[in-house]
C-alpha cells in the first residue's frame, strides 16, 4: 500500500513549512516501510530551528 507521510514545522513568525514523502511498499498495511531513519531524513531537510508541529502518515490517494 502506498502511504504518504507529511511532516509540518513552524519556525517562529515564518509561515509553516512542509515536506512530503510518498513511501511504496507492496504490504496491505498503512505506514509500512516507514522507519525512523526516513523521518530523520525528512527532518533534515527542514531547517533546524523549526518546531514540528504535526506528523501525518496515512495511505496515499490513488
Amino acid at each position: 500500500m502506498n502511504t504518504k507521510v507529511t511532516i509540518r514545522v513552524r519556525n517562529g513568525d515564518d509561515a509553516p513549512a512542509s515536506v512530503e514523502r510518498l513511501v511504496v511498499d507492496s504490504r496491505a498495511e498503512v505506514g509500512a516501510g516507514v522507519t525512523p531513519m526516513m523521518l530523520m531524513d525528512m527532518l533534515r531537510l527542514l531547517d533546524e530551528s523549526a518546531h514540528v508541529t504535526g506528523v501525518e502518515i496515512k495511505r496515499a490517494e490513488p
